[in-house]
């Protein structure tokens, strides 16, 4: 006769036993219907026996333990326990992520009410679909020294959650989009007073950030995931781009100096998926590549729905991903129409591009097309093209992608993180192939904007027209070629406008030039500071202030909400100031 959970725990004096908590006879009959190969377990007492209970029942399974308690006993671990230090959020996401997802995950922490909550808001989406969450002692939170914070408990919480998914659609103005993901992932639910066990609903991926991705893929697939080919080591740059600010503090707030820019390794991966729209997975990790603006807080893709910190829902394409046989270098975009996104993220990732393609000559770029055609548009292909890669080395895709092997570069610019001073390389060469012998000529130009798009200067006329009388000569790059905007960029040496991707073609210039930009205040994005920055402009900021309240959306249907309000330029307080600069240019 096979011996119990609950003899082995009996034995093991671990108070989920009968002798205790008798949580075990449940648990063995919770897991009667379950296929179990990865079991998670946090735990808060004696974690070398507890861990060894579930291993010596499920002996087929990897048991992933992780222990808010010293371990001092680990050579008596049995060999298919993997033991890790609880420490904060992130280490408890870095050692889930290693087996993760999981058929079992039961949390036994030490019962502070702050620690339930949060450890089931951040990983229940590491239990698998149809798998199975654990909480134990919800008999807890009647405990006063555990009662570490006047916010909901676990129980609650998922009270709450169990009313909102029941709702039918009418959401409560209290509820946070991270409550709804979570309320869709609860299937069924069982209570009996001091545990909870919960059903998991829907594929969910994991989230990976640069900075753990190489040791992470190393310890959960081995050799077999693939290499780093190249390091660009982390250094601290200073930059000289900002002349003139007329808020010092929005300046010092929003463009770092010095510049920390972070490792930034060149990838080999092996039998990854690519989705359209910059979503880059390896089973069920999304890889870092995945995400423009890798360094944020919280990671997201708008390509994904976000669940939470840590996880997003898997794309609802069923499709089976075609397999591309051989190896590509991976230059896809989130937003892959958007002119702006493909200056600011797909040319930086280029400067590794030339080693790979001497390494294979058969190296191709890949990228999913913004068109139903599978095409790139005509300016992507002109930047390419000025690199040095041809048409007949362009593979796109329009639905999901299995990819023998990947190159990724992590890239050399990042907004309103760093740029690395090698992309000052990746500048010059495009500006140099890209120029025509005749063109667009002007030392002075004003980049203007057509009235109606977002973040709109209202007193438009006003501002262009003291820069007309002082020599610039108000162009519309969208009226021009590529090669004509390189050429006009080449040939002025002062470029005013309002920030935005028409100042963008900064980078194109022969010589070091002015910037003059406006903007509203709360506009975060840094991309002409660190253009500057890279090729030694000089740049004059001038921050006006949010306007609020005069229109809901542009002229193309986005939302003026966040960001990207209205503003009028000052010229009370910064007129005089405007008008000393443009007479000492």
């Amino acid at each position: 006769m096979a011996i119990s959970l609950d003899d082995i725990g009996v034995r093991n004096k671990i108070d989920q036993a009968s002798g205790g908590h008798n949580y075990l006879k449940h648990y063995e009959s919770l897991f009667a219907g379950l296929d179990i190969r990865r079991l998670a377990i946090v735990l808060g007492t004696r974690p070398v026996a507890t861990a060894n209970t579930f291993a010596e029942f499920l002996p087929d399974a990897t048991v992933t333990a992780i222990s808010y308690a010293p371990v001092d006993d680990l050579a008596r671990l049995r060999s298919n326990v993997r033991m890790y230090p609880a420490g904060n959020m992130d280490r408890m996401h870095r050692a889930l992520a290693i087996a993760s997802p999981y058929d079992v995950l039961i949390e036994d922490s030490p019962n502070r009410k702050s620690q339930k909550r949060e450890i089931f808001r951040l990983f229940f989406p590491a239990v698998r679909n149809g798998g199975l969450y654990i909480a134990e002692d919800l008999h807890a939170s009647h405990i006063p020294s555990l009662l570490d914070d006047d916010k909901e408990d676990l129980w609650q919480l998922v009270s709450r959650l169990l009313t909102l998914k029941a709702s039918g659609g009418k959401t409560p103005a209290n509820a946070t989009e991270d409550d709804l993901n979570l309320a869709q992932a609860i299937g069924r639910v069982e209570f009996d007073g001091k545990f909870l066990a919960l059903e998991r609903r829907g594929e969910t991926l994991i989230k990976l950030r640069h900075s753990e991705a190489n040791s992470l893929l190393q310890d959960r697939y081995g050799d077999t995931w693939g290499s780093v080919l190249s390091r660009l080591r982390s250094t601290k740059v200073t930059s000289d781009a900002l002349v003139t600010a007329n808020k010092l503090d929005v300046a010092q707030r929003k463009y770092p100096n010095p510049i920390s820019v972070p490792d930034l390794d060149v990838r080999e991966y092996h039998d990854v998926v690519a989705v359209p729209r910059q979503i880059l997975l390896k089973d069920s990790t999304l890889l870092p590549d995945s995400f423009r603006l890798a360094l944020l807080g919280r990671l997201g893709n708008s390509a994904l729905r976000p669940l939470n910190h840590y996880f997003s829902w898997s794309p609802e394409s069923t499709a089976e991903p075609e397999r591309l046989n051989g190896q590509y270098y991976y230059l896809d975009l989130e937003m892959n129409r958007h002119f702006g996104h493909f200056m600011t993220e797909a040319i930086p990732r280029l400067y590794a591009w030339d080693n790979a393609k001497e390494q294979n000559p058969a190296l191709k770029v890949l990228m999913s097309s913004p068109t139903p055609e599978g095409n790139l548009l005509p300016y992507q292909l002109e930047i390419l093209t000025a690199y040095g890669i041809s048409q007949g080395d362009i593979q796109t895709f329009l639905s999901p992608v299995h990819v023998d092997s990947l190159i990724a570069a992590t890239p050399l610019f990042h907004n309103m993180k760093y740029v690395h001073p090698m992309l000052r390389e990746t500048y010059e060469r495009l500006g140099r192939e890209l120029r025509l012998d005749t063109g667009p000529t002007g030392e002075r130009i004003f980049v203007s904007r057509r009235p109606g798009m977002w973040r709109e200067c209202l007193n438009m006329p006003e501002l262009e027209a003291v820069f007309i009388e002082h020599g610039f000569k108000v162009v519309y790059p969208e009226e021009l070629t590529l090669r004509q905007q390189a050429t006009m960029y080449a040939n002025a040496k002062v470029a005013a406008g309002y920030i935005g991707s028409g100042l963008y073609g900064t980078m194109f210039s022969k010589t070091p030039m002015d910037i003059i930009g406006f903007v509203n205040t709360s506009y975060l994005a840094t991309n002409e500071y660190f253009i500057a920055t890279a090729l030694d402009h000089r740049m004059h900021v001038f921050w006006c202030e949010d306007i609020k309240g005069n229109r809901d959306v542009d002229a193309a249907g986005r939302p003026l909400g966040g960001t990207n309000h209205d503003y009028e330029f000052d010229f009370e307080r910064d007129g005089e100031t405007l008008k000393r600069l443009l007479a000492g240019l």
